[in-house]
């Protein structure tokens, strides 16, 4: 089975980085530059409310790593990289202008992604706790489940950052 992963971006912002990645002062300095300067829908949710944005997004990414770890994944990076299962285009209306990097699921170790169905952030704060699922248990999923309508998109997170260094 080929199957890809896709990760929109705004053409302005810097491919695959994640903004948990970074100390929150440099990451709200970051995000208000963001939010002046992009009409990027995604850029909206950086306005006054980054402080809490940015605390929901590392505790979900801790809630995402410990399960993932226990699940025999082994992280290299502490805050994921996100991508989609084969894209969901409804993101890129997020952007005026974006650009996308896809990666080969073929090509990515099991130690290093996982998967939610549906955005692991909205999983974690609305108590939806679905399972995160490495890759083998997502293809096993994929083969039996006929009923792909319960989510609306697969969200996987990339734990290590060697699949696209150059």
């Amino acid at each position: 089975m080929n199957l890809f992963l896709v990760n929109y971006r705004h053409t302005n912002s810097e491919p695959l980085k994640s903004i948990t990645s970074i100390p929150f002062e440099e990451a709200k300095s970051l995000a208000d530059n963001l939010y002046k300067n992009s009409s990027c829908k995604a850029h909206r949710r950086f306005g006054s409310a980054f402080a809490q944005y940015y605390h929901d997004r590392k505790t979900a990414e801790e809630w995402l790593y410990s399960n993932f770890k226990n699940q025999g994944g082994i992280p290299k990076i502490k805050n994921p990289l996100y991508f989609t299962l084969e894209g969901f285009e409804e993101f890129s209306v997020n952007y005026n202008e974006y650009e996308i990097s896809k990666l080969d699921l073929n090509e990515i170790s099991e130690e290093d992604v996982s998967f939610t169905l549906g955005d692991s952030m909205a999983l974690y704060y609305n108590g939806a706790l679905n399972q995160v699922l490495t890759k083998s248990a997502l293809l096993a999923k994929l083969t039996s489940d006929t009923n792909k309508e319960h989510y609306p998109f697969i969200e996987a997170q990339l734990w290590n950052d060697k699949y696209f260094t150059k």
